[in-house]
């Protein structure tokens, strides 16, 4: 490894990251986070932060890709990518499951930035969705619903097949919650049951048609 890193050192902080960014972009990702992970020890920089905390996100290591993102924002808070970390870390707290942390981050950036229509109803998307995971399900449906057709026509495909995700989720569990146990529950329960199942299938279908696949949005 020494000698590897010897080779890295004189290829310099640009070069390699350049390279470790093609790694990432072929799905090399282990070759990229060995990289990525050097270069934040020896030549730290927003973007090698940002970058890394990406590569951590497609581990799963969410905790980690928090701790890269914060080291960011605190070193370099007015740099470009200070906010799209500020981003990230919300989505990593929903990996997580902490959403009320999520929510409360999700509002600071909402009041924080000067968000155009699009970037707002991205963060709608966010919040809808942890209102979902802490039980404000009504709210939180209406709120995606409204944001997916705002995004209907945009480029932000991971976002949207994310949010399909979380309503897709929501639908499963509504239907689990609808026992089928006694005959005259079962009659009442089981067209809506069949419903709500439909509803769930109509979101993997909209997931498919984004072409994101499934394990890089969800956590």
């Amino acid at each position: 490894m020494d000698a590897l890193h010897a080779q890295w050192d004189r290829m310099g902080p640009e070069v390699l990251f350049e390279a470790a960014q093609t790694s990432h972009e072929r799905g090399e990702i282990e070759d990229a986070l060995s990289r990525l992970e050097w270069l934040s020890s020896h030549h730290a920089s927003a973007r090698v932060r940002f970058e890394l905390g990406k590569v951590l996100e497609l581990f799963r290591d969410y905790e980690g890709a928090i701790v890269q993102y914060e080291l960011l924002v605190d070193s370099w808070p007015d740099s470009a990518e200070a906010p799209r970390a500020r981003f990230r870390r919300t989505l990593c707290l929903q990996d997580l499951n902490e959403h009320r942390r999520a929510l409360r981050a999700i509002k600071r950036l909402a009041r924080a930035a000067d968000l155009d229509e699009e970037n707002a109803a991205v963060v709608g998307l966010i919040q809808g969705s942890s209102e979902i995971a802490l039980g404000r399900s009504r709210r939180g449906v209406s709120r995606i619903n409204l944001a997916l057709t705002q995004l209907e026509s945009t480029d932000r495909s991971w976002h949207r097949a994310r949010a399909h995700i979380w309503l897709m989720k929501h639908l499963v569990r509504e239907s689990r919650g609808l026992s089928l146990k006694r005959e005259k529950r079962s009659l009442i329960n089981q067209p809506e049951r069949l419903r709500l199942l439909e509803m769930a299938e109509a979101q993997l279908v909209e997931i498919n048609k984004l072409q994101i696949p499934e394990f890089t949005v969800q956590g």
